[in-house]
């Protein structure tokens, strides 16, 4: 009697192997749920660098607008000159030379904050300028009392992608962003 004791046990534990799980193993889920934040991580990232080149662009955009804007209520000619970390603005004669020492109060840019990166000015007849640590002995970009401005484009290379700042000569601002 002992014997099919043992055989019953046997045959109910032979049953309950034959009936595969159906569901995931703690490793699974856990694998997943680090790859979905891996991933939800970068997209982040991405999107706060994205922003943050908008904000800096649109404190280029509020500089180019003021000095376009003292350009016309002065009734002078201001030159926009740039260093890698700085950037500052004179007043200019007809000639195009500074007409003073005295340094245009500007407002902040947040140029600076690019200042780890190569930076290129293309001027409108086309001539690239790497823009390093001294001043450009001539101005960048000139503003002219009637509103319009030499225009130019600043372009800011990082590890894998290029910013792009188009000034056209009536001053609007148009950005890119391009990856390589």
């Amino acid at each position: 009697m002992a014997s099919k004791a043992v055989l019953v046990k046997i045959r109910i534990l032979e049953t309950g192997c034959s009936n595969p799980s159906k569901g995931f193993t703690l490793i699974e889920l856990l694998v997943s749920i680090i790859i979905i934040g891996l991933v939800s991580s970068i997209v982040f990232i991405n999107s706060n660098v994205v922003n943050s080149f908008e904000r800096n662009t649109s404190s280029l955009k509020n500089l180019f607008q003021f000095l376009s804007e003292e350009s016309m209520l002065s009734g002078s000619i201001i030159g926009w000159h740039s260093s890698n970390n700085q950037s500052i603005a004179y007043y200019l004669d007809n000639s195009g030379k500074r007409a003073n020492d005295k340094k245009i109060k500007i407002p902040k840019s947040n140029w600076n904050n690019w200042a780890p990166y190569k930076k290129i000015f293309i001027t409108s007849e086309g001539i690239e300028l790497i823009i390093n640590d001294e001043f450009f002995l001539n101005p960048a970009i000139i503003f002219f009392p009637d509103g319009q401005n030499s225009g130019g484009i600043i372009k800011i290379e990082f590890e894998n992608s290029i910013y792009i700042i188009n000034i056209d000569k009536n001053g609007q601002i148009t950005t890119s962003y391009e990856n390589y």
